[in-house]
C-alpha cells in the first residue's frame, strides 16, 4: 500500500477530524507546545533538521522544508492549511483514494489557479515590494538560468497556483523544496525585509510566484481541486470565487 503523509499545518490550536494520510505540523512560537498538547499524532517544524525561526517571514514554507527533511519513507507528501483543504468534484474533503487514483496520471496535485485583472507582475507590485520579486528574477537568471523564460513568462499572465498547497511523489515534492528553498535563502540575503507582520511574510509570498515558474520549466504534469475553507458554506464560497475572477486584488488572507 501507497503511503503518504500530508501536512496539516497550522500556527495555533485547531480541531481535525481524523483521516488517513494527513497529520498536523505546527509552525510558530507555540509550536512545540501545541504538538505535546495534540491530543492525537501531530508534528512541529521544530523537531529535525528544520528552520523553525524563520517561520515570521517564510510562514508555511518552514513546514514545507521541513517535511521535505524530515520525513522520508513515505512514497507521496504534501501540505494544506488548517482552514484551507483541497476537495473533490463533490465538494468533500480529498480522501487518500482520489489522491493515490489522481497522481498515477498526474504527478502533483494543485489548488485552481487565482485569477486578476492585472498581471503576476503587477498584482504583486501593488501590495507587496516589487524589488523583492525583481531579486528573484536575478538570483534565477544567476544559479538556474534554464527557469528564467517561464519566469517570465508567469510574471505576464493573469493566473497562478497561489497559498503553497501541493501534493505529488515524494522525489518531487523534495526535488521542488530544494529548488525554492536554493533561490528564497540566496534572496534573502540580499534584501531588506519589511518591518511589517503581514510584509515580513516576504517568502511566502515570492514562492506563490514560483511554483509555475518550476512546474513549466519541468514540463510536469498536474491536476487542479477546489479549496474551501473550514466554516465556509457553499454559497460563500461561490460568491468569493465570483470575486477572484472580477476583482484586480488576488486574495491570500492569514
Amino acid at each position: 500500500m501507497k503511503s503518504l503523509f500530508i501536512g496539516v499545518i497550522s500556527h495555533k490550536d485547531f480541531k481535525m477530524d481524523p483521516r488517513e494520510g494527513y497529520f498536523p505540523v505546527f509552525v510558530g512560537e507555540n509550536a512545540l507546545n501545541l504538538k505535546k498538547s495534540y491530543a492525537s499524532i501531530a508534528y512541529s517544524d521544530c523537531d529535525g533538521k528544520n528552520i523553525h525561526s524563520l517561520n515570521p517571514y517564510y510562514s508555511e514554507l518552514t513546514a514545507q522544508y521541513w517535511i521535505s527533511k524530515n520525513i522520508t519513507d513515505v512514497d507521496y507528501k504534501g501540505l494544506v492549511h488548517y482552514r484551507r483543504f483541497l476537495t473533490d468534484n463533490k465538494g468533500m474533503y480529498l480522501e487518500k483514494n482520489k489522491i493515490l487514483e489522481t497522481i498515477e496520471t498526474h504527478p502533483i496535485i494543485l489548488s485552481e489557479k487565482v485569477y486578476s485583472k492585472t498581471t503576476v507582475y503587477e498584482t504583486y507590485s501593488r501590495f507587496h515590494n516589487i524589488e523583492d520579486l525583481n531579486m528573484v528574477r536575478a538570483v534565477i537568471n544567476e544559479i538556474f538560468p534554464e527557469y528564467i523564460n517561464a519566469f517570465d513568462h508567469l510574471m505576464q499572465q493573469h493566473s497562478y497556483h497561489s497559498l503553497n498547497i501541493l501534493i505529488a511523489k515524494s522525489e518531487l515534492f523534495d526535488c521542488y523544496t530544494d529548488w525554492l528553498f536554493n533561490i528564497l535563502f540566496e534572496v534573502q540575503k540580499r534584501i531588506t525585509i519589511i518591518d511589517d507582520t503581514y510584509q515580513r511574510r516576504v517568502f511566502g509570498f515570492l514562492s506563490e510566484r514560483l511554483l509555475d515558474v518550476w512546474i513549466t520549466t519541468q514540463n510536469i504534469s498536474y491536476k487542479e481541486f477546489p479549496v474551501s475553507m473550514i466554516g465556509e458554506n457553499q454559497s460563500s464560497r461561490i460568491i468569493k470565487s465570483i470575486k477572484q475572477h472580477i476583482y484586480s486584488r488576488v486574495f491570500r488572507s492569514e
